[in-house]
């Protein structure tokens, strides 16, 4: 006979709390719950007024669990949630082949050991395999980055010359243009005031490649850090940069 979840809960609690004729709690340690092994008793605490124990447990894939005592002893959890797992094991994901189970993180995500087409070995979540976010060991990004070169390039300028190419920003007065756009401004950041020194940029407000008068005139350069010049690029590119598009961004 059946007295439902109410009277499976009593039972529970007076069984991690032992009864009025003082019985201790039953200690799990040692014990066998399909693939947990009971290791010691855990510090983690039930919610609400359910008083029954955690319990450390060590399953058979490796990997350590806390559980709840009624969950073991009536049959409810007998795994770490490996035997609910999809064994991604020698499939193929792009350049990725998994190896072997690797661990669960603190979210309750599968991660899996897997080795490259190219070689290197590299961890990573089984959601990632599965959806198509992780295709390699990195080591096709770096491929695709090498081969944005020239015209392919998403910066690339068709107005520059072969001389300014080659070149690159080696031109008379750079230098002293830089040293003296940071010393006008007193070496800060004129967006965010930071002024720690070692992450500042003399930044063309008309862009260096548009304006090849403009390059080395005071008036055209400004101090920004590291990071508020990466977030004006971000939003207004690498292309055809004016002061107006400056001036708005700067007085936000």
């Amino acid at each position: 006979m059946h007295f439902g979840r109410g009277f499976d809960a009593a039972i529970s609690t007076r069984e991690e709390k032992g009864d009025n004729m003082g019985r201790k709690a039953e200690d799990l340690t040692g014990q066998r719950f399909g693939k947990l092994v009971v290791v010691s008793r855990s510090d983690k605490k039930s919610k609400g007024k359910n008083t029954n124990a955690y319990w450390n447990c060590l399953c058979d894939c490796g990997n350590s669990v806390a559980v709840i005592s009624y969950s073991l002893k009536r049959g409810c959890t007998k795994s770490c949630g490996c035997s609910r797992r999809e064994d991604l094991v020698g499939k193929r994901f792009g350049r990725l082949v998994v190896v072997s189970y690797s661990h669960v993180d603190n979210g309750h995500i599968s991660h899996w050991n897997t080795v490259c087409d190219c070689g290197n070995v590299s961890i990573v979540s089984g959601g990632h395999l599965k959806n198509g976010h992780t295709k390699s060991c990195g080591c096709m990004k770096i491929e695709l980055s090498k081969a944005r070169v020239g015209i392919l390039n998403n910066r690339w300028n068709p107005k520059r010359t072969y001389e300014e190419r080659t070149q690159g920003r080696n031109i008379p007065g750079y230098e002293d243009w830089h040293k003296t756009v940071f010393e006008r401004d007193e070496y800060t950041c004129k967006k965010c005031g930071d002024y720690s020194g070692g992450n500042l940029i003399a930044h063309h407000i008309e862009g260096y490649a548009d304006n090849p008068k403009l390059r080395t005139e005071l008036s055209n350069g400004v101090t920004l850090c590291e990071n508020c010049h990466k977030d004006y690029h971000h939003l207004h590119g690498y292309n055809n940069a004016t002061r107006e598009k400056f001036e708005e961004w700067i007085n936000e």
